[in-house]
């Protein structure tokens, strides 16, 4: 039986999010859509490998890595979750570009970056889920941030810069984050929290 430990879960989607990223680049001649598809089949792949996972207690505990990551089976629930709503994100992704290269001026306008941050946002609630401490559960959420305002960047071209809600997200953000550093200075271990 193959046995897969689950931080390889969120590596794999990182890896086929950045491979996705830089085959764009220097694939010019090609439909861009088969990036789309290259990340329907890569997640798939992904969500079928998480049914094999090693059980937590095989895994050990000594190493650093482990001290801010957890894959219980909730955190793997939530893991699979979020496969299967990329999955469908990316679907409908694929009927989106013909109006997002009308905007652009041409049809492979960066489609195939457009196609790798569900990828890379998928990879950071990947690792939010298993996050366990204030210092892993921030960098998963800059992961999260980063790649949607760049995709918010694709998405609002046809909109005024000067829109209100672009704003109104970002403040957000910044205020999302004070507060994490804020805490953080309190306590970097989230086992204060008793639920």
């Amino acid at each position: 039986m193959i046995a897969i430990r689950a931080p390889y879960l969120e590596i794999a989607v990182l890896v086929l999010g950045m491979a996705i990223l830089i085959l764009e680049t220097f694939a010019a001649k090609i439909d861009k859509k088969i990036f789309a598809y290259a990340g329907i089949v890569g997640l798939a792949a992904v969500l079928v490998a998480s049914f094999f996972l090693l059980p937590e207690s095989s895994i050990p505990q000594t190493n650093g890595f482990w001290n801010f990551y957890t894959a219980d089976p909730l955190s793997i629930f939530f893991k699979r979750f979020t496969l299967v709503t990329t999955i469908v994100v990316l679907g409908m992704m694929i009927d989106y570009t013909p109006v997002l290269g009308s905007v652009a001026g041409h049809a492979s306008s960066n489609l195939g970056e457009f196609f790798s941050l569900p990828l890379l946002t998928c990879a950071g609630l990947m690792y939010l889920v298993s996050a366990i401490d204030f210092i892993f559960i921030f960098v998963a959420i800059e992961l999260v941030t980063i790649s949607i305002s760049r995709l918010r960047n694709h998405l609002d071209l046809r909109r005024d810069r000067r829109n209100k809600s672009t704003t109104n997200h970002r403040g957000a953000f910044q205020r999302q984050d004070r507060q994490l550093r804020r805490n953080l200075r309190r306590s970097i271990s989230v086992g204060w929290i008793g639920f």
